[in-house]
């Protein structure tokens, strides 16, 4: 599976398990493919490099909310950028990871939100 179809599969099961927050699972266009006016723009307005993929703003188990750095099951790599990222928000009081797969984000996300 491509990470953008592993991302759709997330979503879109967020969405019939926990209904309540299915618009709450907001994604980071980061890595579309775009011109470079579309992408200065884009730089312009605060989008940064490396910052995860999905953003769940729900507090739980003592967090302020979860980001996501999602990858491939089989060959995604993490970035340095994304790397830091995940160090800053888990430093700042956020649940941040990166995980293999929407498999592995499911359970990240069933851990998050049901403990």
């Amino acid at each position: 599976m491509r990470e953008h179809d592993e991302q759709v599969a997330l979503i879109n099961w967020f969405a019939t398990q926990f209904p309540k927050y299915a618009t709450r699972l907001v994604a980071t266009p980061n890595a579309a493919k775009r011109s470079l006016k579309l992408a200065a723009m884009m730089k312009a307005e605060g989008m940064r490099k490396g910052f995860p993929d999905l953003n769940l703003p729900v507090a739980r188990k003592g967090f302020h909310g979860l980001y996501i750095e999602l990858k491939r099951t089989k060959g995604g790599k993490l970035s340095d950028e994304q790397g830091e990222w995940l160090d800053f928000l888990s430093s700042e009081g956020y649940k941040a990871v990166c995980a293999k797969g929407w498999d592995e984000a499911r359970a990240v996300i069933i851990d998050y939100m049901r403990g």
